[in-house]
């Protein structure tokens, strides 16, 4: 089975399998507890909580939502809060 194969099975991207068979080692060797919670986090937290609200909101909707459309909306709640570094 090849690997796009085996993401559409697994119902997953095919650059997050390649991602995860790349750091199996490591992920074998995390404790359970570290292992369940592998995310990332932002750099903003304020824009971060705003962009998950709306995402929840954009769903409950059933929106469309696209990357590029995240980033938009990422860049416009900075804006609309006044964070630097964008």
């Amino acid at each position: 089975m090849c690997q796009s194969d085996a993401a559409v099975k697994l119902k997953i991207s095919q650059p997050t399998l390649v991602r995860i068979l790349k750091d199996r080692a490591n992920i074998k060797t995390m404790p359970d507890s570290d292992r369940k919670q592998l995310k990332r986090t932002g750099h903003f937290p304020q824009v971060d909580a705003a962009i998950a609200k709306w995402i929840r909101e954009s769903c409950e909707r059933k929106a469309i939502i696209s990357g590029p459309l995240i980033m938009a909306k990422a860049d416009q709640f900075a804006q609309m809060l006044d964070v630097q570094g964008q």
